[in-house]
């Protein structure tokens, strides 16, 4: 009979040896769904699917039948052609997922190499083993059990209790043997204990060899026996797993077991640990990184006497990736990049062998590398853990991406969805152009923006306003535009209309919308921003004020050397003169020119308006000065420049001026 179970990454089909505890014959299906290996196709749309055998299309036929619809694979009459490693994929207008890899393998149960029957002997109240002989081959080991029976048949099965197990390789232990049930039956009949192999695969049970029970001496009472360990087993399990452990202690009277932590704290059974079998086996449930470790159990009797073992248990794992913000589904506007990340790690406590650098796949096929560089349709980062899709294109490159990674536990499949769709489009104002706008008390504005994008999206506008500043250091902090008197948002916000007609005959009212309006158009994908810049010739009564006072600060620093004593007035007070009085009562007097000859000749006159007085008189205002009226000496305010000439004699010449 032909069977076939999807056990995520490995699957078992059963052959046609032996017989099984069920009958009936037909058909065994992989589903497409995650269980059987297959997956639901991304997108929300029907989608077709495809197997694959060790990489060839698997054809639909009435011994292999595969619908495309369902995604489930079915087996009638398996041939040995049959096994192989298998994929699901399922394709829609999107792309194609690919499962991840599982191998279908023959579950096998041979026969036992002998059905004699032996003789084991052993001492009453001591520790008997009966081995399990001539074995035969049971795949997968993980579906395989040995059964101990009693008698002939295979009814009669051999129970566990606190002082019989069953123990690595299939030994049957008696922790001590007790003479007068362990040896012969009720009936005085010498027992026979038979091993046998339960495939759960296959739902197959075979019974080899017989054996018999001789006591080699009489002990009519027993006596006390240390603890001892006799068998412990380990176990490798993976993440999310479950781990069993097992510890096989003998000793009379049997001893009770503790289990304990790697930390060496005591093991009760809870939601995380069972302890079964007469405390002889731990079940470690949904296992982690933390649980790995030496756990150890401790088996204890009456008399106080205790012995250790240390089974390990090794919690291990595929590659994983390092955070749940990788491969993630996306969606990309035309004409940008997209990027996956698959930055895989292994459990690091203990640590395990590094992940292998990922390799990249699109719809199922490997990129090639011809198409990966710069200026080419892909670029990879030098770890291999970056893929960029440069410059996506609608329906090209919309696809389905996955990386493989894999270390000596297994192999990440992880795939992630990219669909490109068309990007928002501006047509009016276009990207990037700034559009200024003069307003005037008594306008209506209206300012609008006209765009498209996918037909699958719904653009969505939002208005910014920020005013003017008065100190470029200290930018107005933007507000979001809503309707008010004189802002009103209509067409599905497209459009803001500014209405001054409100402000009344206020001027500076219009400054409450003058500034910069900025609308982000967009949508969940993609978003873009126009600015328009609405300005005013009017100036404000602040700005007026601020000119007046720059044209005042102006004249005070033209003006700000006139006036004041001069230097030669500061003379003539020191002379006991009183050039104001004297210039008030006088005037100024013309002079003639020097080479008039009907003029005199102004010998020795003074600078003074008295003319009547020589020039080195007590009285003359210039005495003091030695005559020495060199006019290049003088400054534009009157006072000398550099040191007074000697005095000379007056004997005549020209006055210069």
């Amino acid at each position: 009979m032909d069977r076939v179970k999807g056990r995520g990454e490995r699957g078992a089909v059963g052959g046609r040896e032996g017989m099984g505890r069920k009958g009936g014959r037909g058909r065994k299906g992989l589903g497409g769904g995650r269980k059987g290996g297959g997956r639901r196709e991304e997108g929300g749309r029907r989608g077709r699917y495809t197997w694959k055998k060790d990489g060839v299309v698997v054809p639909n036929s009435q011994i292999v039948g595969v619908n495309e619809t369902s995604g489930v694979i079915s087996f009638l009459g398996i041939q040995s052609a049959d096994f192989g490693t298998y994929q699901c994929y399922a394709s829609n207008d999107y792309g194609t997922a690919v499962s991840k890899p599982f191998k279908v393998a023959r579950a096998l149960l041979g026969q036992f190499l002998t059905t004699l029957t032996d003789d084991v002997e052993c001492k009453p109240y001591e520790l008997c083993s009966v081995q399990c002989a001539g074995k035969p081959k049971c795949t997968p080991a993980s579906e395989c059990k040995y059964e101990w029976k009693i008698g002939e048949g295979t009814d009669d099965n051999v129970q566990p209790t606190k002082r019989i197990a069953v123990g690595k390789d299939g030994y049957l232990h008696f922790l001590y043997l007790d003479p007068t049930s362990d040896i012969t039956t009720k009936n005085g009949l010498r027992k026979v204990y038979g091993c046998g192999i339960w495939n759960e695969v296959l739902k197959l049970f075979k019974k080899g060899g017989e054996t018999t029970i001789k006591v080699t001496e009489i002990k009519s009472t027993p006596s006390k026996a240390e603890p001892a360990g006799i068998d412990h087993t380990d176990d490798k399990v993976q993440v999310r797993g479950q781990g069993q452990l097992t510890c096989i202690f003998k000793g009379y009277p049997v001893p009770d077991i503790e289990w304990l932590k790697p930390d060496n704290t005591r093991i009760t059974t809870n939601d995380k640990y069972s302890i079964e079998d007469y405390g002889r086996r731990l079940v470690i449930r949904d296992a982690e990184e933390g649980d790995e470790g030496e756990y150890k159990c401790l088996g204890n009797n009456p008399s106080g006497m205790n012995v250790t073992m240390r089974p390990y248990l090794n919690v291990t794992f595929a590659p994983f990736l390092r955070n749940n913000e990788q491969m993630k589904n996306q969606i990309k506007p035309a004409g940008s990049n997209a990027t996956f990340s698959c930055d895989a790690i292994s459990l690091q406590n203990p640590p395990e062998d590094p992940p292998s650098p990922p390799k990249w796949y699109k719809n199922g096929e490997e990129i090639p590398s011809d198409q990966i560089g710069q200026g080419k349709n892909y670029t990879v980062s030098a770890d291999k853990k970056v893929l960029t899709v440069l410059d996506v294109k609608k329906g090209e490159d919309t696809g389905n991406f996955l990386c493989e990674s894999y270390n000596s536990e297994g192999t990440l499949y992880k795939d992630a969805l990219l669909k490109v769709i068309d990007p928002i489009d501006l047509s009016y104002p276009p990207e990037g152009v700034v559009i200024d706008v003069e307003v005037s008390l008594g306008d209506s504005l209206n300012l609008g923006v006209f765009a498209t994008t996918d037909p699958n999206y719904v653009l969505r506008y939002d208005w910014e306003y920020q005013a003017e500043s008065s100190d470029p250091a200290q930018p107005v902090q933007p507000v979001m535009v809503d309707n008010n008197p004189y802002w009103t948002l209509f067409n599905g916000r497209r459009n803001l209309s500014i209405d001054t007609t409100v402000f009344g005959d206020e001027e500076k009212d219009i400054f409450q919308v003058v500034g910069h309006y900025r609308v982000k158009v967009h949508h969940q994908y993609e978003s873009k921003m126009v600015t328009f810049n609405v300005f005013t010739n009017i100036i404000p009564i602040f700005g007026i004020i601020f000119l007046i006072i720059v044209i005042i600060l102006i004249i005070c620093m033209l003006f700000r050397n006139k006036g004041g004593v001069y230097l030669v007035d500061k003379k003539e007070v020191a002379a006991g003169h009183d050039p104001e009085r004297e210039l008030r009562d006088s005037g100024f007097h013309d002079l003639s020119r020097g080479d008039d000859d009907d003029n005199p000749k102004m010998d020795q006159v003074s600078l003074s308006d008295d003319f009547d007085k020589d020039v080195g008189s007590d009285d003359d205002s210039m005495a003091d000065y030695d005559g020495d009226l060199n006019a290049s000496k003088f400054n534009e305010d009157g006072s000398f420049i550099g040191l007074y000439g000697d005095k000379k004699s007056k004997t005549g010449g020209t006055t210069t001026v």
